[in-house]
């Protein structure tokens, strides 16, 4: 994937919408919420499982807010 400033200035954006906030909080949410039932209820293995790979997807997607250009590609790299 040849991620761009230009996309990650728009996921940006995305983000800092009305409707990044709803997904960001909503996302954030299930996740908090399954990993308290997860840990109460000592749920299955499989849903521990699905929980982590949501925190790793939304990590994924937080830091594409940050990627873009490799630094020896800036004209300021020293």
């Amino acid at each position: 994937m040849n991620w761009t400033d230009a996309d990650r200035k728009s996921l940006v954006a995305f983000l800092q919408s009305s409707a990044g906030h709803k997904l960001k909080n909503g996302v954030i949410t299930h996740i908090i919420n399954q990993s308290q039932k997860i840990v109460g209820e000592g749920a299955p293995v499989f849903d521990a499982g699905a929980v982590t790979g949501m925190k790793i997807l939304w990590v994924f997607i937080e830091t594409l807010t940050s990627a873009g250009v490799a630094p020896e590609a800036d004209q300021d790299y020293e």
